[in-house]
């Protein structure tokens, strides 16, 4: 077992998250790393007897910390993926401030990876979706349950009909939502990374935030949109909880992340190009849009019905 606790990363870990920063990426992904990183430095000390230093990557040790990561934690192909993700900007790093001359990792292989089933709900899930959050709007009888059902009735609107990530639900503001009667747009400031995207509401979801924001109160302050319980500004595992427990209530399992990959999938059967929903999801690669409206099996039955 590879022991964390007295893991130390060297002076080479500020400028190596410095660099991170100056190449735009986001406070999060730097801590994912500094965990990747910690752990292949526990697991270097105790194979090599001496503390890990990025001058000392090699593709001997990298291709050992691949084999143990799969065959004796038994990771998930996945994981080894993001291990090997940040072991290889790791190398980026080290290979630009002159640490190492060559590429550790390029014998190092990914992990291949089963293709799961695409992760979005069927027209009729979001429906029913969609019936129980005005149900509960409906069987409110007290302040706290109205203000709740508007706010999860916002929450989840802004993810099912405009792709936002729980993240960026959680991240907003007040002054970031611009409403007219007839038009609407968000202001998304925390997507990952420092990318930024103004993105189109609908009259559903206008509606539904502007029932929330009265119950509200938005006063002039600003603040955040989304209150958690008490005065505080929601948290990301209160939105996981909040979504997955309307699904329960219609019996779904549902989280966040489906919602917004149904979003996606939607604009794909109404037609819409592919690049214009990698921008309204705020993708920085094509290939990770196509991974969100991959077909399932409904599609495939249909292509060939009527042939």
């Amino acid at each position: 077992m590879i022991e964390l606790q007295a893991t130390v990363l060297t002076d080479w870990h500020p400028g190596f998250c410095a660099w991170l920063q100056e190449r735009g990426a986001a406070a999060r992904t730097i801590a994912s790393y500094r965990s990747d990183l910690e752990r292949y430095a526990a697991w270097f000390r105790q194979v090599n007897q001496q503390a890990f230093s990025i001058d000392l990557l090699t593709s001997v040790d990298l291709r050992a910390y691949r084999a143990h990561s799969l065959e004796v934690e038994r990771v998930k192909p996945a994981t080894w993926n993001r291990r090997r993700a940040t072991l290889a900007m790791l190398c980026q790093y080290a290979r630009q401030i002159g640490a190492i001359t060559y590429d550790p990792l390029a014998g190092v292989a990914e992990a291949a990876q089963v293709a799961l089933p695409p992760r979005w709900l069927s027209r009729s899930e979001q429906n029913k979706i969609l019936r129980q959050l005005e149900r509960n709007l409906n069987a409110a009888r007290t302040p706290a349950a109205m203000a709740q059902a508007a706010r999860d009735q916002a929450m989840v609107l802004l993810m099912l009909h405009a792709g936002l990530r729980e993240g960026e639900i959680v991240a907003l503001e007040i002054d970031d939502i611009l409403m007219t009667e007839r038009a609407g747009r968000v202001a998304v400031r925390m997507g990952k990374g420092t990318k930024r995207r103004d993105l189109p509401l609908g009259a559903e979801v206008r509606r539904a935030v502007a029932n929330w924001l009265t119950l509200r109160g938005s006063g002039s302050g600003g603040g955040p949109l989304f209150m958690g319980k008490g005065s505080g500004r929601i948290t990301t595992r209160q939105v996981q909880r909040r979504v997955g427990e309307i699904g329960r209530q219609c019996g779904l399992e549902v989280t966040p992340h489906q919602l917004r990959h149904s979003f996606a999938k939607r604009l794909a059967d109404d037609g819409q190009p592919l690049t214009l929903i990698q921008q309204l999801l705020g993708h920085a690669r094509l290939e990770t849009t196509a991974i969100y409206i991959k077909p399932g099996w409904g599609d495939y039955a249909a292509a060939v019905e009527n042939l």
